[in-house]
Order: structure tokens, then C-alpha cells, then sequence
């Protein structure tokens, strides 16, 4: 997935950047313990800082699929769809597959990273989607096979831009637009435990 690079920040900067421009987020992952969204890329950085671009090329979809299905996400009003945003998952197992996941001329071992947005981002997800590339594919997706449009397709899967915990909760694929953060999933428990403390601050009597 291509990515317009803004520039490179380290810790402990970043986690003090995060906590002041994505609050959105930092609260939804307080409010579910130890539970991020994680995006597997190929990539060796301990951090970074990024946004997606609008004509993003798939990956592993195919060209005519990819281009009729962000035609009709945006003809159904989502500002968050498959040509320009990344894809997040709750499931850590499928991020890391996509780092893991030979490509050419790029590094063999990529990194997973978890995922912070920046405030106002947009977002949008299918209740039935875990992998949209692994569900297509492997034909699990009962019942899409009844609908010919990819608009009614559309429809069908449910892809809505409310609910993001419930995303979160239940492993589902997300679509993120907008300037986010990327930290290397090997200090997740370094971010579990501060997002911890500060859950602990915030209930703390005043």
C-alpha cells in the first residue's frame, strides 16, 4: 500500500504527539484493554508518521474490483474507502501476515505496526468483512454472490462509518483516511501499560 510520507518521529516524541492529536483514538483504546488496530507494512522503522493518499493501487485485489468497489463506496457517501485509506485490523495475526508476505522489491520481513489517526480522521467497515482480499477470495462471503452491482453489493456488506468499537471488539477489517502514527507493536505493552495509567488518571475522583 503507498503512503505519502510526512516525515519520521521517534519515541518518547511520538507518545507525546499521539496523546495530544489523537485523542479520538487514545480514548477508544483505553476503553479496550490492550486492544489496538495493527497494520502490517513493510518497513523497519521504530515509529513513523504518515497519510493516506487518494489514488491508493491495491495490492492484492484486482485492479477492476478494486476501481468498481471505491466508485460505489463513494457513491454510497463513504469518505473513508479502498482508494484512499489503509487497511486496519484488531487481529494481529493478519497484520502480521501482510508483513510477512513476500512482495517484489521490498524487504523480506516487514514490521506490524499498531495504528494511532489523528482527530477527524474518517473510517468506515463491513460487520461481515475480517479480510476483504482473504474473504472474497476464499468465497466467504455467503450471500454476496446474489447481488450483481457492486452497489448493491455494497449494501449488502453493511459498510457503515459508525461503530468503530465494535470494529475493534470483533476483529473486523477497517478502512482509515486521514494523518495517523505508526508504532512498532514490539512496545505494545509500553503503550498498553501508559494508556493504562492514563484510564486510571481519568477515573480517578477529582
Amino acid at each position: 500500500m503507498r503512503i505519502n510520507e510526512i516525515g519520521s518521529v521517534r519515541p518518547p516524541s511520538i507518545t507525546k504527539e499521539i496523546m495530544r492529536n489523537c485523542r479520538q483514538i487514545v480514548q477508544l483504546y483505553i476503553s479496550q484493554t490492550d486492544a489496538f488496530f495493527y497494520r502490517g507494512a513493510k518497513r523497519s522503522d521504530s515509529s513513523y508518521k504518515s497519510v493516506t493518499i487518494d489514488d491508493r493501487k491495491p495490492r492484492d485485489t484486482d485492479r477492476f474490483t478494486h476501481d468498481r468497489m471505491t466508485t460505489a463506496m463513494k457513491e454510497t457517501g463513504l469518505k473513508a474507502h479502498r482508494g484512499n485509506s489503509i487497511f486496519v485490523t484488531s487481529k494481529f495475526d493478519i497484520a502480521r501476515g501482510y508483513a510477512e508476505e513476500p512482495r517484489p522489491n521490498k524487504p523480506k520481513e516487514g514490521k506490524v505496526y499498531m495504528i494511532f489517526p489523528v482527530d477527524g480522521f474518517a473510517y468506515s467497515w463491513s460487520p461481515k468483512i475480517e479480510d476483504f482480499f482473504n474473504d472474497l477470495e476464499g468465497g466467504n462471503i455467503v450471500g454476496l454472490e446474489d447481488y450483481g452491482s457492486y452497489a448493491e453489493q455494497i449494501k449488502f456488506l453493511g459498510y457503515k462509518s459508525t461503530g468503530l468499537g465494535q470494529a475493534l471488539r470483533d476483529g473486523n477489517e477497517v478502512m482509515i483516511s486521514g494523518t495517523y502514527y505508526a508504532v512498532n507493536a514490539a512496545y505494545r505493552d509500553q503503550m498498553s501499560n501508559f494508556l493504562a495509567g492514563i484510564g486510571i488518571e481519568q477515573r480517578a475522583p477529582k
